[in-house]
């Protein structure tokens, strides 16, 4: 959390700050930040000279009793301003410039709130990126492997995430999780637990169904990323994450409905008309997403009897295929029998041929008798 405080002076119009990253190994790379304060308009400098400032938003308020509270409950403008900032440098440097010429009188025995005395500024989130410098990049480690960071086996080099910035991080290969920077970090998915290790789970959200490998708590579910939580029962709010809304979860297919539920939604599906006012708003993306238990092939799975998934007789394990990669693996029961393939004797048989007609056939000679 990076918070900061500036007091305002009568007659002072401009003011600066700046935050640092923490090394020369870091960036910052991305913030969404929260300021406070009356009046002033808020700027990103864009270059070291000062001289190309970008316009974030600007604060203002209606009245001199504000108080920051009230400020800080929408953050739209009003006493507060909420701004998502794409650094990706060292330093992020902000300008705050007064309305008018600055020459608003700071009266310190009124009423007036603090917001008109000061700017505050803290994060609600931000990324900050690192790297190692002992080579600008990949292609020149190749050439000096003396303190080359990327010792596991199944790791590989990746150059910084934003040219002009040197160095390089290290990535498990495609397929294997872990410590690409220690002997032997990089390994395969031994996440997933074929059986739940809580006597009782909850397995319903509201009207929603979450069987195993999903669960509702620690030790209702087969692995960390399959594990849910139901914010409201009565409205079946189901939740992975804080970003995606559960809509529904079939095991059968290895399929889960969700729906996005971040900020970004009502812009990225919002509608406008040229020349009209904002009528539509987004109220998230729906769709059907495919899972996999574990980022392994199933013949590899198969050789780790004590993690494999397929715990159920009659059933059997599926690749997971996207578009660019292969995912990983999962279960379903095979033909003939329906259930769930992650419990014992999930998959129950079924009669896959019709059932006769009650009615006996009758031949040609009965029916000309």
């Amino acid at each position: 959390m990076f918070s900061h405080s500036i007091s305002m002076k009568s007659n002072v119009s401009v003011y600066n700050m700046s935050w640092d990253a923490p090394g020369k190994s870091f960036t910052l790379g991305y913030a969404r930040l929260n300021i406070t304060g009356c009046d002033f308009d808020i700027y990103q400098v864009l270059d070291q000279s000062g001289n190309v400032p970008a316009k974030l938003c600007n604060v203002t308020c209606p009245n001199r009793g504000i108080t920051e509270d009230i400020a800080r409950q929408d953050c739209n403008g009003t006493g507060c301003c909420s701004i998502d900032v794409p650094i990706r440098a060292q330093t992020l440097q902000l300008m705050f410039v007064r309305h008018g010429k600055g020459a608003v009188e700071l009266d310190a025995q009124s009423n007036q709130s603090s917001l008109w005395s000061t700017i505050n500024v803290t994060t609600v989130y931000a990324v900050i990126l690192w790297r190692i410098l002992d080579q600008p990049t990949c292609a020149s480690t190749f050439d000096n492997r003396t303190n080359y960071a990327c010792i596991s086996e199944h790791s590989k080099c990746m150059d910084g995430y934003f040219a002009p910035i040197l160095g390089y991080n290290c990535l498990c290969d495609g397929g294997y999780q872990g410590n690409p920077y220690i002997l032997d970090g990089c390994s395969r998915d031994r996440g997933y637990n074929p059986f739940q290790q809580k006597d009782v789970c909850d397995r319903k959200c509201g009207s929603i169904d979450v069987p195993y490998p999903f669960g509702l708590e620690e030790g209702c579910a087969a692995r960390k990323s399959f594990q849910l939580n139901c914010t409201n029962m009565l409205s079946s709010s189901l939740q992975l994450n804080d970003e995606y809304h559960v809509t529904y979860i079939n095991v059968s297919n290895g399929l889960m409905g969700v729906e996005d539920t971040t900020d970004y939604k009502q812009y990225m599906y919002g509608m406008r008309v040229t020349q009209e006012p904002q009528l539509y708003i987004g109220s998230g993306e729906s769709a059907s997403v495919q899972w996999a238990v574990a980022n392994l092939t199933c013949l590899e799975a198969q050789q780790n009897i004590s993690g494999y998934a397929c715990v159920s007789i009659n059933s059997t394990c599926l690749g997971v295929n996207s578009t660019d990669d292969y995912i990983g693996y999962r279960c379903s029961c095979t033909l003939g029998f329906q259930g769930n393939p992650y419990i014992q004797d999930g998959c129950q048989g079924y009669n896959l041929c019709p059932s006769p007609s009650p009615f006996r056939s009758r031949s040609f000679s009965d029916l000309t008798k």
